[in-house]
């Protein structure tokens, strides 16, 4: 049976396109919809979390930094005040890509449209991406300190 041309009909080719045909690939599938739809709570709940978690973490910080009697009375060290601010800015960086990208999830379920699948997508790639780099930094870091250990216990066992 052949397809009839309704020229009253609006065009459903892509502008520019060469063989793509029609735009039928334009809208996500179902399947695809539903696995991020249960995505999207986990997201945005770790994502919350995460923000408050870094909000705690950075008034903590500032607390010990300016006020000496806050270290004294814990008996902590001056530097923990500024390194829990550190942490918290670090910490405040995925929570931020979590966040987005559930909302972008939502975006998604209102408009089903491939290019709100790509938008999540982004910020899903730049939530691993920054956790990745988080991960190799902590991994030299481990390296160096536990390689300092023992060369610092092998001298002193030279020394002894």
């Amino acid at each position: 049976m052949m397809m009839q041309l309704n020229p009253y009909q609006s065009p459903r080719t892509v502008v520019g396109a060469t063989d793509v045909g029609p735009m039928s690939g334009t809208e996500v599938p179902g399947a695809v919809l539903g696995q991020l739809k249960r995505t999207k709570p986990w997201a945005t709940f770790l994502g919350v979390l995460g923000l408050i978690s870094s909000a705690i973490c950075f008034l903590g910080g500032v607390a010990a930094t300016v006020s000496p009697t806050f270290l004294a009375a814990a008996q902590l060290p001056a530097f923990i005040g500024p390194l829990y601010v550190a942490i918290a800015l670090v910490g405040l960086v995925p929570s931020i890509h979590l966040v987005r990208y559930g909302s972008s999830i939502a975006k998604l379920m209102r408009d089903g449209a491939m290019a709100s699948l790509e938008v999540a997508l982004g910020h899903q790639r730049a939530y691993w991406r920054f956790v990745g780099y988080l991960m190799l930094v902590f991994t030299v870091l481990y390296v160096l300190f536990f390689g300092g250990l023992i060369i610092a216990a092998i001298a002193r066992v030279a020394g002894s």
